[in-house]
C-alpha cells in the first residue's frame, strides 16, 4: 500500500479548501515580485531573472514581467531576445511610457534611429513631464542631426531635472552643431558644476573654449579629458593643436607624438605633427615628415607645407605685436 505523505501546510491547505489555496499562491507571488524588485534596483540581473521567469510562468501577458526581463537580456547581451520581449510587451500595452521608452534605448543601441526617435517620441507624449524620457528624445534627435529640434527638447528636461549634468552635456552638444560654441561652452561648465566628469564632457568642453579662443581653458579641459581616458586619440590631437594656436611648439610635438601612438596612419595628424617640428626647429625630422608625405599623399605635404607659412605668418605676427 502506497503511503501519501503531505507536510503540514499541505495538510492546512487541504482543509482549508481552494480559497485559501489561491490567497497563499497569490500572496507567495508577491513575495516574489518584491524579491525581484529589490534585485533590479541592486541591478542584480542573475537574482532578478530567476524570479520573473517563475512570475512569468504565471501569466505570460505580464507586462512589468516582459519589460523587465527585457530590460535584463539587454544589459546581458541578448539583444534578439530582449526585442522580442520588449515588442511583446509592447503589443500587449502601447501606451506603456517604460515600455517604449526601453524599446527606444535598444533600437538606439543597434543605430536604428527612425524606431528609436518613434519608440521615445511615443514616451513623450504619454509622459511629457518624465526628464529621463525627455532626455533621451531629445539626445536622440541630436544624434539623427536635428539639434534645433532636440534643443527644445533637451532644455524642457533640464527645466525639470534641475541637477542633472547629463542633460545639460547634450545641450551643450546641440549648441556645438549649431556652432553657437559661447552657449556650448556654458552648458559644459555647467555640467562640470554639477559633477559631470566623463572624459567626452571635458573634450567638447575644451573644443568649444579652443573655439573661442580660451586657450588656457582649452588646455586644462582637454587635459582632464586625457586624465580621466590616456588613450584618448581625439584630444591628444586637439590638445596639440591648442598648443599650436597658443605657439608652444614643443608641448604640440609631445601630444601629436603620444597620438601618433594610437594611430600611425592619419595624414591630418602627420601634417600637424609635422609642422610642430619644423615650428619647434626640428628641421630633419619635419623634412623626414614632409617626404614621407610626398611618397604618401603630395597632397598632404602641399598642405603641410601651406600650415608652416600660415605658422610663420602668426609668429611674425606676434612678434610685431609684442614690440
Amino acid at each position: 500500500m502506497t503511503t501519501l505523505r503531505l507536510s503540514v501546510l499541505g495538510l492546512l491547505l487541504l482543509i482549508a479548501g481552494p480559497d485559501l489555496a489561491a490567497q497563499f499562491a497569490g500572496d507567495s507571488l508577491l513575495i516574489i515580485r518584491q524579491e525581484a524588485g529589490r534585485a533590479m534596483r541592486d541591478l542584480d540581473y542573475d537574482r532578478a531573472r530567476p524570479l520573473y521567469e517563475q512570475l512569468r510562468q504565471s501569466d505570460s501577458n505580464d507586462v512589468e514581467v516582459l519589460l523587465n526581463l527585457g530590460v535584463i537580456a539587454s544589459a546581458q547581451g541578448r539583444i534578439d531576445e530582449a526585442r522580442t520581449l520588449l515588442e511583446r510587451a509592447y503589443l500587449l500595452e502601447p501606451t506603456n511610457a517604460n515600455v517604449s521608452n526601453n524599446l527606444g534605448v535598444l533600437y538606439s543601441e543597434q543605430g536604428n534611429r527612425a524606431r528609436a526617435l518613434n519608440h521615445f517620441r511615443t514616451a513623450v507624449t504619454t509622459e511629457p513631464g518624465n526628464s529621463s524620457f525627455l532626455y533621451n528624445y531629445g539626445r536622440e534627435l541630436q544624434l539623427d542631426q536635428k539639434p534645433d529640434t532636440g534643443l527644445r527638447v533637451l532644455l524642457t528636461s533640464a527645466r525639470i531635472d534641475t541637477v542633472n549634468a547629463q542633460i545639460r552635456f547634450s545641450i551643450g552638444n546641440c549648441y556645438s552643431m549649431l556652432r553657437k560654441h559661447d552657449s556650448a561652452a556654458l552648458w559644459y561648465d555647467r555640467a562640470v558644476d554639477l559633477g559631470g566628469e566623463t572624459a567626452d564632457l571635458y573634450y567638447f568642453r575644451g573644443l568649444a573654449k579652443s573655439r573661442l579662443g580660451d586657450l588656457d581653458g582649452a588646455k586644462e579641459s582637454l587635459n582632464a579629458a586625457i586624465e580621466r581616458r590616456t588613450n584618448y586619440y581625439e584630444a591628444l590631437q586637439s590638445l596639440g593643436l591648442v598648443h599650436m594656436q597658443a605657439g608652444e611648439y614643443v608641448a604640440a610635438q609631445v601630444q601629436f607624438e603620444q597620438a601618433r601612438v594610437i594611430d600611425s596612419t592619419s595624414l591630418p595628424l602627420w601634417i600637424s605633427l609635422g609642422v610642430a617640428y619644423y615650428m619647434g626647429e626640428q628641421f630633419a625630422r619635419a623634412d623626414t615628415v614632409f617626404y614621407n608625405l610626398l611618397k604618401t599623399d603630395s597632397t598632404a605635404a602641399m598642405q603641410m607645407m601651406s600650415m608652416i607659412e600660415t605658422e610663420v605668418a602668426k609668429v611674425r605676427e606676434r612678434a610685431g605685436q609684442s614690440r
